[in-house]
C-alpha cells in the first residue's frame, strides 16, 4: 500500500496534476509490469491537450482488434502552470475519467468493457518526456507525499 491506497480493493483514484500535455493513467491486470497482460490506458491531454483517450488493451501488440478505444475531443484539460483535479474510476466494467476530485461528477468520458479484469497495479505518468507534477489524493485530502515526475516513470500506487 502506497499513498494510503490499497489497489486490490480500490475502484477509484483521485489526483491533481500540473502538466502541459500527455498524462497517462495505467490500470494493469499484472502486478509485475507485464505488458502482455490486459490493461486500461487513459491518455489525458493527448493530441497537444485537445483530447482524452480511454483504451482497453488486451496485450502489448498494436494489432487491429487488440484494443478498444474511446476518444473524447476536449481542449485544455491540463494546465502547465497550475494543478488540475482528475478522477479515475473503474467499477463493473465502466472506466470513467473526470475533471474533478469527486468520482462520478464532472465526467469527461466513459468506456464500458464487456469483459472487465481485476486491476492489480495502478500508475500515473507523463509521456514523451513531458514534465509533470502529481499529487495523489486519498479520502479527499492531499497525501503526505507528492511525486514529481519529469520523465517516463510509472508511479505505482
Amino acid at each position: 500500500m502506497l499513498y494510503g491506497i490499497d489497489v486490490k480493493s480500490a475502484t477509484s483514484l483521485k489526483f491533481e496534476v500540473k502538466a502541459c500535455k500527455n498524462v497517462a493513467v495505467y490500470a494493469s491486470s499484472s502486478g509485475i509490469k507485464d505488458s502482455s497482460k490486459p490493461l486500461y490506458e487513459i491518455g489525458i491531454g493527448a493530441a497537444h491537450d485537445t483530447a482524452v483517450q480511454i483504451r482497453r488493451r488486451n496485450d502489448a501488440s498494436l494489432k487491429f482488434g487488440s484494443s478498444v478505444t474511446t476518444v473524447i475531443n476536449i481542449e485544455n484539460v491540463l494546465d502547465c502552470n497550475k494543478y488540475r483535479p482528475v478522477s479515475f474510476s473503474l467499477e463493473a466494467g465502466n472506466i470513467m475519467i473526470g475533471s474533478g476530485n469527486v468520482v462520478g461528477e464532472d465526467t469527461i468520458g466513459i468506456l464500458t468493457d464487456p469483459d472487465p479484469f481485476n486491476v492489480k497495479c495502478l500508475g500515473v505518468l507523463t509521456l514523451d518526456n513531458v514534465a509533470g507534477e502529481f499529487k495523489i489524493l486519498t479520502n479527499g485530502k492531499n497525501a503526505t507525499e507528492t511525486a514529481t515526475i519529469t520523465k517516463q516513470i510509472l508511479l505505482y500506487i
